[in-house]
């Protein structure tokens, strides 16, 4: 998708265009020296001219999976910012006929398959709840809503860490209470973690540490109760 970087960096390789940008962002016409519009509208111009306006059905962070909507006609593409998924030319399949090997689904497709339909609407609600996250984390002073509080002693070169967690403070409550400590020893200027160890606070904390502990003391004596043996 065009963006404002990839406008400058083309106004900046080729000083023979037609237009320059200023210092307020706006595309100035070398001709006559009037401003036509500004460095966004210019993007948004480009982008429905390009078949490449997309917005956000759903980001993954973590699986790096990136879910956008073509804006013209609704086509949902299934991408990715992977070296295996990212294209940075990618424009819509559908109305842009842009040939691309990834996965993605039309509007008709969409809304004649509830199975499809169901998918979109459950990606459109995770990008709703990941918005709304950032949010309480930036009011919340950087912390994620499974995070509520936490402290610090210091004993010498050594020091304890103590961070009080649970599920989703703002989703289910306190559901997952958990104590998290660390020992950590000082190098230089900073602290790292040296062991740690979980504090159930609740039920269900105490009943995945049972599970965890369960499932690391099988893997670690499984040779014990191994056929060949």
């Amino acid at each position: 998708m065009i963006s404002r970087y990839d406008v400058r960096r083309y106004e900046e390789k080729h000083p023979d265009t037609w237009f320059s940008i200023d210092e307020k962002d706006n595309i100035i016409n070398k001709e006559d020296g009037e401003v036509v519009c500004s460095l966004d509208t210019f993007v948004d111009i480009l982008r429905k001219k390009n078949h490449c306006d997309f917005e956000s059905v759903y980001y993954c962070h973590a699986t790096l999976q990136d879910t956008i909507r073509c804006k013209e006609c609704g086509t949902v593409i299934f991408a990715t910012d992977d070296e295996w998924g990212y294209d940075p030319n990618l424009c819509c399949p559908t109305c842009g006929g842009y040939k691309t090997s990834l996965e993605y689904w039309t509007a008709d497709e969409i809304e004649n398959d509830q199975k499809k339909k169901n998918t979109i609407e459950f990606l459109e609600q995770m990008e709703r709840e990941e918005i709304e996250a950032e949010k309480r984390r930036k009011k919340r002073n950087g912390k994620y809503d499974w995070q509520i509080g936490s402290c610090r002693i210091k004993l010498g070169n050594r020091a304890l860490y103590f961070d009080l967690e649970c599920d989703n403070l703002f989703r289910t409550k306190l559901r997952g209470l958990r104590l998290q400590v660390h020992w950590a020893h000082k190098d230089g200027i900073s602290y790292y973690y040296k062991k740690n160890f979980t504090i159930p606070l609740s039920f269900s904390s105490l009943r995945i540490q049972i599970h965890i502990h369960s499932k690391k003391w099988k893997e670690e004596n499984r040779r014990y109760f191994s056929v060949d043996n």
